[in-house]
């Protein structure tokens, strides 16, 4: 989705399946409070994950309700990969928002 600014980034998907996973690349250019919100209507269960460059799973958030939010704290400059997947066999629309707080 590209570098992290002021701006915040939005961006839609839709998942499938409970074997679909979507996968965002967001770039922070320095040290950063990330905040990551995934919203979306329906009873499916959504899953977000947050992993650093070597691959390594810094966050993940699953709660039976939604949006699914979690805010890392001093972040170090690097690429991060946001994980958006599903619990359900059924198409669920959502909105996922990037932001530097």
């Amino acid at each position: 989705v590209g570098t992290l600014s002021a701006t915040d980034i939005a961006v839609n998907g839709r998942t499938t399946s409970a074997t679909d996973v979507d996968l965002y690349r967001v770039v922070l250019s320095g040290t950063t409070n990330l905040l990551v919100t995934l919203d979306w209507t329906g009873a499916n269960d959504l899953e977000l994950s947050i992993s650093n460059s070597a691959g390594i799973f810094v966050r993940t958030v699953d709660t039976a309700s939604h949006p699914e939010t979690c805010t890392l704290a001093s972040l170090p400059a690097g690429t991060y990969t946001i994980r958006v997947g599903s619990f359900s066999n059924s198409g669920t629309n959502y909105s996922l928002t990037l932001g530097s707080r």
